[in-house]
């Protein structure tokens, strides 16, 4: 079940990547299953921060929830 979980995870935002579309606030209460978690089918939902970028672009804004956010991102 868990490896069907990131396996699904993983394929949700390689297709977000695809269209240049960054989440940027994807945790847990963020993501949904399918009636059966068995199948990988994940739906992430919450887009309030999401934006679209271009190749090469770089985000600079810390957005995000708080609690989920790397150490590292506060200290710069």
């Amino acid at each position: 079940m868990i490896k069907q979980f990131f396996k699904g995870l993983a394929k949700a935002v390689s297709y977000m990547n695809s269209l240049g579309i960054v989440h940027r606030d994807l945790k847990p209460e963020n993501m949904l299953f399918n009636d059966n978690p068995d199948t990988g089918c994940i739906k992430i939902v919450d887009f309030g921060l999401a934006t679209i970028i271009g190749p090469g672009e770089l985000l600079k804004d810390k957005l995000g929830t708080p609690s989920y956010i790397a150490p590292e991102i506060f200290s710069n």
